[in-house]
């Protein structure tokens, strides 16, 4: 969901429609994100604020703008501005916080550090900040759509693959295996709620062609890294401890 955010900084709002506004040298842009299961607050708002390293909790920009309703994760930003304001010896940070009616719902306490030739495509993970939300958004989530059912991925690491190659089945007491590409291979699952990991698999040692061996090197990769589990639509996808996609996966037709 793009969210559309304002200037904030030196007492003067400057809407991002307006470009000849700034001298805009330098382009911001990202996307905000959060593991919770918890829905994003009614009337939300997404502030992003650019800091000091060494004085963090002074902001020198902040842009803002209000999040559509329903809103969703993750959250894309980008914002214009000049680079004057940016000293070449110092090191600068982003801080994102989602609020709603003032108070802040979602943070990232320590900043993420910004490369500034490379201020574009950032990843700002935050976590909730304590405030206590309604029961009605903390969702119980079932894990029962995930299991007894075998999962063909269709892409890994954002890179599509021929499908019914690699494979992974989830049985209702969590033993796991399927193909990696060339080899079965066997698992074991933890899963509570949207959370899910698994053991190191252990897998025959056949050998295959060379792209079906990467192949299947990289989706043993994803597995290992798996952090959590999400249904979209009908397909699954399999997110490591930075939310990053790792696997995606759709209902085998075999």
């Amino acid at each position: 969901m793009r969210v559309h955010l304002r200037l904030l900084f030196a007492g003067l709002v400057v809407l991002l429609s307006t470009p000849a506004a700034l001298a805009a040298a330098l382009v911001i842009s990202g996307e905000v994100t959060y593991l919770e299961r918890i829905a994003l607050p009614p009337a939300g708002t997404l502030r992003i604020s650019l800091v000091d390293m060494q004085t963090p909790d002074q902001p020198r920009i902040q842009a803002e703008g209000a999040i559509a309703s329903p809103g969703q994760v993750p959250l894309t930003f980008r914002f214009n501005l000049d680079d004057k304001v940016m000293a070449a010896d110092r090191v600068y940070g982003l801080r994102a916080e989602i609020l709603s009616a003032g108070t802040v719902w979602f943070r990232n306490d320590t900043p993420v550090v910004i490369d500034l030739t490379a201020t574009e495509g950032l990843k700002v993970l935050v976590a909730a900040s304590g405030v206590a939300t309604p029961a009605a958004v903390q969702p119980v989530v079932d894990p029962a759509p995930l299991l007894d059912v075998t999962w063909t991925a269709i892409a890994i690491a954002g890179v599509p693959v021929e499908v019914e190659q690699s494979t992974i089945s989830i049985a209702a007491d969590r033993r796991a295996g399927g193909r990696g590409a060339c080899n079965s291979y066997f698992s074991q699952a933890t899963i509570e709620g949207d959370r899910l990991a698994f053991s190191p698999p252990a897998a025959t040692r056949m050998a295959c062609s060379e792209a079906l061996m990467a192949q299947e090197a990289v989706f043993f990769d994803a597995l290992a890294n798996t952090r959590h589990w999400r249904l979209v639509d009908t397909t699954l996808e399999l997110l490591d401890a930075q939310g990053v996609v790792r696997l995606q996966l759709v209902r085998s037709t075999r």
